[in-house]
């Protein structure tokens, strides 16, 4: 049952909204405008309320938050409220249901609407759109608006741009929005048309994924992205949000797309070099590799051959007439295999001809090329095994747990612990015990053995040299100085007692001169009356002389 009274603003408690993420102010326009229209006017729709339920004679404010607001600016004391009992679960279809119903609903209100029942309520596309009579589609480009970046929120709530700059922008990414406000002419949309817009994210930004090299259905080429078939970011995917988009399969996310070709890019430089390890890899002059793919060469060591320096397209260089085979690292022709030609000289057929042909790379270099990336890969798939080793470990028992039966420490850990205490010492200290104590660091495994080898006597002399390059300090009182006085006074033959003898009687004299000082200083002070005491001093009576007695009157 709903009760009509007027009730005190006072009395009035606004409750959570799902508007709170762009909530009213009494600085917006139509906040005002509805606060002058109040004043001449009043109130002419009841706000809803339901009892408070923990303060008595007090209301929750389910609707109608900008009446109340304007109602306050007008000056008014109370307003006209519909009272009702609702539950908490029912408040939110009520507040957007009661938002729809206006006639100038603004597009990002109806988006942050559809939104929140989607977020709170779990409803689908098709269940808001049966619920306040709208096609399908027109729910799903509303919600996508959500996807606008603030600043183009607010632009278009300030009427800086038309719903069809919304509907394609809110398709892009946050960078990609960015740079679509950045190159609009003053950096506004209001001066350029939908159709303006459209042709720019066709030409600077979505992608044909008809030709793309990778398979679309592949949702492990970049885990994070998925499948290009199944993502809501390409047409063709959700018709729905790409009902007015007339060609499928184009890609509206370009920083993935990028990523993706890279991707794939780098996983066929690995097939060709395992199964084409004669073709040369080709960099392309005037144009610089994605980062990545020059990830991948350095870290495969592999020689890279620059157009015009190391190769030429043609054979009409007279210095560059080796026939050869490779396959480009960037610009136009990426991924793209291609014959060229080396530095060398034309072989002759014969000598009463004079013919003469491009001759083939010496099979001898050939041979050692693919020895060299064959090792590579083979001190790569070593670097693999370490990683997982690494990962695996993260979560092993030894890493999270004591052993109590140990009684003394493994090999491998005691040897870590040497290798610990070796990156410790300065290049100096380092270079000496290298020849003092014959450590060998040719190989991982001649550093190892080395260590392993060296005798307690030897690792302490270790500890020694570490704890005074860097852990002297200067103050006994700190951990570093405790720890190096203990060292210290345990060696029989160091001079600490000398040390500490020589220290006391030092600070024996120092403390008798000091007490000489003082009695001196003692001696020089004379005795003063304290103020009170002179004050008493002076108003004492004195006493009168023998023989001066008063005469009687």
């Amino acid at each position: 049952m709903t009760e009509l009274k007027l009730v005190p603003l006072s009395a009035i408690y606004p409750i959570s909204n799902y508007r709170d993420v762009n909530p009213p102010s009494v600085k917006d326009a139509d906040v005002i405008e509805l606060s002058e229209s109040i004043k001449k006017d009043g109130v002419l729709q009841a706000v809803l309320l339901r009892p408070h339920p923990k303060k008595k004679d007090d209301y929750q404010l389910i609707f109608g938050h900008r009446r109340l607001m304007a109602a306050g600016l007008a000056g008014l004391s109370s307003i006209p409220a519909n009272i009702k009992d609702v539950d908490d679960d029912d408040i939110l279809e009520l507040q957007v249901t009661e938002n729809m119903q206006r006639k100038d609903v603004h597009p990002i209100d109806e988006a942050v609407a559809f939104k929140s029942l989607v977020d709170n309520k779990k409803y689908s596309t098709q269940e808001i759109a049966a619920r306040f009579g709208k096609k399908p589609e027109y729910v799903a480009q509303r919600i996508k608006l959500n996807d606008l970046i603030p600043e183009l929120q607010k632009d278009f709530k300030e009427n800086k741009m038309l719903l069809g700059h919304a509907i394609l922008l809110c398709r892009l990414t946050p960078d990609l929005q960015k740079e679509a406000k950045k190159q609009a002419s003053g950096h506004s949309f209001i001066n350029e048309s939908v159709k303006e817009v459209e042709d720019w994210i066709n030409e600077s930004v979505v992608q044909d994924l008809s030709k793309v090299s990778w398979k679309q259905d592949d949702a492990t080429l970049f885990p994070q992205a998925g499948a290009c078939t199944t993502c809501n970011k390409r047409s063709g995917a959700g018709n729905l949000l790409f009902a007015d988009v007339k060609q499928d399969n184009r890609c509206y996310d370009n920083n993935c797309f990028n990523t993706k070709k890279n991707l794939q890019f780098i996983a066929t430089l690995n097939e060709v070099i395992e199964t084409k390890p004669e073709l040369h890899l080709l960099k392309e002059a005037y144009s610089t590799m994605h980062p990545s793919v020059n990830n991948f060469v350095q870290k495969m060591k592999l020689k890279i051959l620059k157009e015009y320096d190391d190769f030429k397209t043609s054979d009409d260089y007279i210095d560059y007439q080796i026939k050869a085979k490779g396959i480009y690292l960037n610009g136009y022709h990426e991924g793209k295999e291609a014959t060229i030609y080396l530095k060398g000289k034309k072989a002759v057929a014969n000598k009463k001809n004079g013919n003469a042909f491009a001759a083939k790379e010496d099979p001898a270099q050939v041979i050692a090329g693919i020895k060299e990336r064959l090792k590579r890969k083979a001190e790569l798939d070593d670097e693999k095994v370490h990683s997982r080793i690494l990962e695996a470990l993260k979560d092993h028992s030894t890493q999270k747990q004591v052993d109590a039966k140990m009684k003394t420490l493994p090999e491998p850990e005691s040897v870590a612990l040497l290798y610990i205490l070796w990156n410790q010492l300065t290049w100096m200290s380092r270079d000496k015990m290298r020849k003092l104590l014959k450590i060998k660091e040719k190989t991982p495994a001649d550093l190892y053995n080395s260590l392993l080898a060296l005798s307690q006597g030897e690792v302490a002399l270790l500890i020694r040299i570490i704890m005074l390059d860097k852990y002297a300090g200067t103050s006994p009182e700190s951990d570093n100085g405790y720890i190096i006085q203990k060292m210290a006074r345990s060696y029989t033959d160091f001079p600490c007692k000398q040390f500490d003898e020589e220290q006391a009687a030092e600070r024996k004299a120092r403390e008798e001169r000091a007490a000489a000082r003082i009695s001196q200083l003692h001696a020089s002070i004379k005795p003063k009356l304290a103020p009170n005491a002179k004050k008493i001093a002076s108003g004492a009576k004195k006493l009168p002389k023998k023989g001066n007695k008063k005469k009687a009157a």
